[in-house]
């Protein structure tokens, strides 16, 4: 499963451990970020926090590669004057490529699921997809 994550769900794993732990060892899950999420993580002003979640990002992430601007996309995304362009994009993102999306942003998962994509918080994450979906051992 290909998981597009918000940048704040970053804050969410490194608050919980044992999430982290779990999420590192799951090899049906595949955590993904777009530039956006890189881009904002980059300009945390807190040097050990930016260092820290940028190694996090490294250790736990694969960055999904979005469209090309030649290429338009199926997808429409409702786009009001106030919000951010990089919001969008993860709607966008998850739109193109990935199963969910989590976030704890009401407005993206908004985007996401009017862009008929599937999105959900970190708790009913962790709850139906780290815990809910653990794979089970054969019996050998």
């Amino acid at each position: 499963m290909r998981v597009m994550i918000d940048s704040n769900i970053l804050d969410r794993l490194d608050a919980d451990t044992e999430a982290l732990d779990e999420l590192m060892n799951r090899r049906d899950i595949m955590l993904m970020v777009t530039p956006a999420q890189e881009r904002e993580i980059a300009a945390t002003p807190d040097q050990a926090r930016r260092d820290h979640l940028q190694g996090t990002i490294t250790q736990l992430c694969r960055r999904l590669a979005l469209p090309s601007p030649q290429m338009p996309l199926v997808v429409k995304v409702p786009v009001r004057k106030a919000e951010s362009a990089d919001d969008t994009i993860v709607a966008v993102a998850v739109a193109a490529g990935c199963d969910l999306l989590v976030s704890e942003d009401i407005d993206v998962l908004n985007k996401a699921l009017a862009a008929g994509s599937h999105a959900m918080d970190w708790k009913l994450f962790l709850e139906r997809v780290v815990w809910g979906s653990k794979p089970r051992r054969r019996k050998s």
